[in-house]
């Protein structure tokens, strides 16, 4: 495995001091609700091939423990472009850790739905829901240094996984740390794609992430509108909810107080609006954005 070689050639420079390998190897990756994130190296305290594998062999038991019928629904991975440049001869990207994580559910008859090339985060989630998997994963470090990379579990709800799951996975990974065999790892495509607005002269315009908010949450609006969904324009039952973080723009609270329709605040993170979205749509609501 790469960690084993990336060890090896530390020992092996000039420039090793006794205390190189402490950072690595004393302690190890703690999984929370938000999942994993550290930098790429080897180590039980960073990202590499050996981590990911014991976290999805961690993951994939704790799935099929909790009742979750992974084996007829299976599981969506996506990835960022995060790669590694101090290690590069042992390929630490995301890309390659989602190839792992697939590979070790694959290895168990489970489906996995592998996106084929860079994708958003939401579009995990989105993905979880779309084709009604168990549970999804995101390999991404979202805000943290480029030098990190990490890695997100969704429930089959769409929602970032709360307690007590974080603590299940957590034991799950510590009972098979070793690699249960080789695994097929295939191969996938890239693409990206961004949101920009050409000038009146050369160049474009990137909009800011809330600037895309505002875009999206009043396309969705004008859609549900035309499409005549319940609650469209307030007097038909006020069934449409938005949602945002607190550390999001209040645009959108502004255009629902207008129009009529719900808008609610939520702490950062997509696991806190997953899940309010989930209690929103038992109360009848029809949950068109969140951000």
């Amino acid at each position: 495995m790469a960690t084993r070689r990336a060890v090896s050639d530390i020992l092996q420079s000039t420039a090793f001091k006794d205390d190189d390998l402490k950072p690595l190897f004393e302690g190890r990756l703690s999984f929370g609700t938000a999942g994993l994130r550290a930098p790429f190296g080897p180590g039980y305290n960073c990202m590499n091939d050996l981590t990911v594998t014991q976290t999805a062999q961690g993951l994939l038991k704790y799935l099929e423990e909790s009742g979750t019928g992974v084996k007829e629904r299976g599981i969506v991975v996506g990835y960022d472009h995060r790669a590694s440049k101090d290690f590069t001869p042992y390929d630490l990207s995301s890309e390659n850790f989602a190839k792992i994580t697939a590979a070790v559910f694959e290895s168990q008859g489970i489906p996995v739905y592998l996106y084929g090339g860079l994708v958003a985060t939401p579009l995990v989630p989105f993905g979880v829901e779309r084709v009604g998997a168990a549970c999804g994963v995101m390999v991404t470090a979202s805000h943290n240094p480029k030098e990190d990379t990490g890695y997100k579990v969704y429930w089959g709800n769409g929602a970032q996984i709360i307690s007590p799951h974080d603590e299940g996975i957590a034991g799950k990974i510590l009972e098979n740390l070793e690699p249960w065999g080789e695994y097929d790892l295939g191969g996938v495509s890239t693409w990206e794609a961004g949101v920009a607005e050409r000038r009146s002269g050369e160049g474009w315009r990137l909009f800011s992430g809330n600037e895309i908010g505002w875009v999206l949450g009043h396309w969705m609006w004008k859609k549900a509108v035309r499409e005549g969904t319940e609650g469209a324009g307030g007097a038909e039952g006020g069934k449409i909810a938005m949602l945002a973080s607190t550390v999001s723009s209040k645009f959108l609270g502004a255009v629902a107080k207008k129009e009529g329709f719900l808008f609610e605040e939520t702490l950062t993170g997509f696991k806190w609006m997953g899940n309010r979205s989930e209690e929103l749509r038992a109360e009848g609501y029809n949950v068109v954005f969140a951000y």
